[in-house]
């Protein structure tokens, strides 16, 4: 088994049916509605959120105002629900009391609780944008790569991403990466 395949179904043994009702009951119908794919897509967008803020992805916490913004913003866009404010608490406590994905880390701050969950939704968000939204070029995508494939809190999202994309496009990637990266600022290069 693929290490791809293991974080799905790690993520899908947390994220599936352990109680979806018991948090989400004071919504009626709302708990049929927030399945795996929900929850999985939430914690797309979740990563989605630290990857573009820097300092998240390498220390891997989302603060809880944004992370009930991604939430919410689900919740409306996706299944057009009006009380997604009160909503996106009672699955913020489904997601660390239940699922046991999502940990309060101080504060008002929240994080994966382990980072390779931060890193597997990460690399699905990137590859959903680029496989099937369209919302990533090619030339973004080579520009992602180019960009951080020195920086080691980056290394296994790219390796997953690898993973999810084409085998051509990658064997293109790695050309690209060896013709334009200096190979001895990666880690583990000796001369």
């Amino acid at each position: 088994i693929d290490r791809m395949e293991l974080y799905k179904n790690a993520s899908r043994v947390l994220l599936h049916q352990w109680d979806i009702g018991r948090t989400l009951e004071a919504f009626p119908g709302l708990s049929d509605e927030v399945g795996y794919r929900e929850k999985a897509e939430i914690l797309r967008l979740i990563a989605a959120n630290m990857l573009t803020t820097p300092s998240n992805l390498k220390g891997n916490f989302i603060d809880g105002n944004a992370l009930s913004n991604v939430i919410k913003g689900f919740f409306t866009s996706e299944l057009g629900f009006n009380e997604a404010r009160a909503v996106s608490r009672n699955l913020i406590l489904q997601l660390r009391e239940r699922n046991f994905i999502i940990c309060h880390v101080g504060e008002d701050y929240y994080s994966f609780i382990h980072r390779t969950f931060l890193e597997y939704f990460s690399a699905v968000d990137i590859s959903t944008k680029f496989n099937f939204e369209r919302t990533c070029s090619e030339d973004q995508l080579f520009e992602l790569f180019n960009t951080h494939s020195c920086d080691e809190e980056w290394s296994e999202i790219l390796s997953l991403v690898c993973g999810l994309i084409s085998g051509e496009l990658v064997e293109r990637i790695v050309e690209m990466l060896l013709i334009k990266t200096d190979l001895k600022k990666w880690p583990g290069w000796y001369d």
